[in-house]
């Protein structure tokens, strides 16, 4: 029977938050009962994803103080120790995945010469709710990158949950130069659909409401983690993996939003009056564990840090 344990733990995605040190703690990848045995594991290297800013357009469609909804999901890479792989996502036939969803609120646009930055603070920190949540699923196979579906799975899979509850900041920058095809990772699955060029950062705490202890063994309520996510990259055009077809706007519903871009992806061309588009745009991040210096923090936090930046263990192709 799976046990979820209630956590005082914080995920912040993007800039770490208070001094931290590196720990290792145990990782059971089928849960407790099966081939694998707990094993030491200090960083979660999740594989390039996508993101969606819904009704989001950095360029000519998004106005001071408007809400719109993030989502985000990927798959797994691997889990790593000392920087060698101790468990390949997929191995054995076990996958895992990462969905997450919230609200933000326009809270700056600055255009110049080069481009337009446009900023945003958490709409909502309400608990977890379809506005607001982050899940981690084990999957019975790898999702589907350009059809989006195949991130979430059923209640009892999901070995961790929790909310966004502190945006510290939030920005993309699109700059002014030319569209680009927006799918340039292998075949163009997007014919006919272009980007604008741009990239972002992001700073916000995710508050851990649960684990599953057949896959944390050792994580306790007095547990305090910080998972740290570093070398990510936000960015547009999507060089690393497909752009997603769809997304899931709660975390449990299958791939129910159809990704709606328009023809340039980051510009708003709808009719007056009419709904804005979308914005996507690829993500990925490495998480490492950490756990806060005494005093450091109240809650613990997962940092998505340096957005913007590439992997350290993959180029984007040229």
């Amino acid at each position: 029977m799976k046990r979820f344990i209630p956590l005082l733990t914080a995920l912040a995605l993007a800039i770490p938050l208070a001094a931290q040190a590196t720990i290792t703690f145990k990782f059971d990848p089928d849960g407790t009962g099966g081939a694998f045995s707990p094993m030491d594991i200090d960083a979660i290297d999740q594989a390039p994803g996508g993101a969606l800013s819904v009704g989001g357009n950095p360029v000519g469609g998004i106005d001071l103080g408007q809400t719109t909804k993030l989502l985000f999901q990927a798959n797994m890479q691997a889990f790593t120790n000392n920087s060698s792989i101790v468990f390949a996502n997929g191995t054995g036939g076990i996958r895992f995945t990462t969905v997450a969803g919230f609200t933000e609120v326009v809270t700056g646009i600055n255009s110049n010469a080069s481009g337009t930055t446009v900023n945003f603070g958490l709409g909502s920190t309400n608990a977890q709710s379809a506005d607001n949540f982050f899940y981690i699923y084990r999957v019975p196979a790898l999702a589907n990158a350009l059809a989006g579906t195949g991130f979430v799975n059923n209640a009892a899979n999901r070995i961790m949950s929790g909310h966004i509850s502190f945006v510290d900041s939030s920005q993309f920058t699109a700059n002014n130069r030319a569209p680009v095809p927006l799918d340039q990772f292998g075949a163009n699955n997007w014919v006919g659909t272009r980007t604008i060029i741009g990239s972002g950062a992001t700073s916000l705490i995710l508050t851990i409401d649960s684990v599953n202890a057949d896959y944390f063994p050792d994580i306790n309520t007095n547990t305090q983690l910080t998972l740290g996510f570093v070398n990510t990259s936000l960015v547009d055009p999507f060089r690393q993996v497909d752009p997603s077809r769809r997304f899931s706007t709660d975390g449990i519903a299958n791939g129910d939003k159809v990704t709606n871009v328009g023809p340039v992806n980051g510009f708003n061309s709808n009719a007056a009056g009419t709904s804005p588009l979308d914005f996507i745009f690829q993500a990925d991040a490495n998480m490492s564990l950490d756990i806060p210096e005494p005093g450091s923090l109240a809650l613990a936090g997962l940092a998505l840090a340096g957005l913007g930046l590439l992997s350290r263990r993959r180029q984007a192709a040229k």
